[in-house]
């Protein structure tokens, strides 16, 4: 599903890794942000609005309403004042802006209004940005500078569960498969704890030895050696516990 996606919307490696780690090419991710999309546009009364992702001076456009996605290297976007500025940042009007003027060289300004609102982690980094558009100048009151701001918390607040959730189920998916290998194996295996108990076996104790697994929880390894090796066992698994 991933590697169809990343070919759909067509962003480089880096750009896709960073957003693999938030867990934003699965579709779900365009239903949950959609409402901040919508939300956005009421604040701000604007026609258009977006969230970006921004890695190694690469910009892509990923959840938008009123354009389509893009990609495309940060210091063509205006959102690079966003990021360079680590907060709120309004533009009333693009084509009076000495700034965008330089971005936009001599192409015509289809749009006239920018607000944008960094995305922050709780780690400190800015990974994205989210922004709105208008076609014709204006500017926002207080109130809705900083509904826009709570917006970007929201997101990160979201992105971050996202991944949780990834590692979560990364880590489950794991534990499953060690599980099967574990119980499967015709060979005799088992867990010990830090003296020696044994906290897991699988259920090969049983063909080998002619025990059952939960006979065998909370038991000393010593107990299943002859007494004449079972220092040399203790003494091998203690080494094996403490290099491990």
């Amino acid at each position: 599903m991933e590697e169809n996606l990343k070919n759909h919307i067509d962003t480089p490696n880096h750009v896709y890794k960073a957003m693999v780690e938030y867990d934003i090419y699965e579709n779900s991710s365009d239903i949950e942000f959609s409402g901040v999309l919508d939300l956005a546009c009421f604040i701000s009364s604007c026609k258009i609005t977006f969230i970006s992702f921004i890695e190694d001076d690469f910009q892509c456009v990923r959840f938008t309403k009123g354009i389509l996605p893009s990609d495309s290297p940060l210091n063509t976007s205006i959102c690079k004042f966003t990021v360079e500025q680590k907060d709120f940042l309004e533009i009333k009007d693009l084509s009076k802006d000495e700034r965008t003027k330089v971005i936009f060289k001599n192409n015509t300004f289809d749009f006239k209004y920018y607000a944008g609102v960094p995305l922050i982690t709780p780690q400190g980094d800015i990974i994205g940005t989210v922004c709105v558009l208008d076609e014709q100048p204006k500017s926002l009151k207080t109130v809705e500078i900083a509904a826009l701001k709570t917006l970007a918390i929201q997101v990160i607040n979201n992105l971050e569960l996202r991944k949780k959730n990834r590692e979560e189920i990364k880590s489950r998916l794991k534990a499953e498969e060690f599980s099967n290998l574990f119980n499967s194996s015709p060979d005799l295996f088992c867990i010990l704890s830090s003296d020696l108990n044994i906290l897991s076996i699988n259920s090969a104790v049983y063909d080998i030895m002619g025990y059952n697994v939960a006979d065998c929880m909370g038991v000393n390894i010593s107990k299943f050696v002859y007494r004449d090796d079972r220092q040399s066992v203790i003494d091998i698994s203690s080494n094996n516990l403490k290099n491990k």
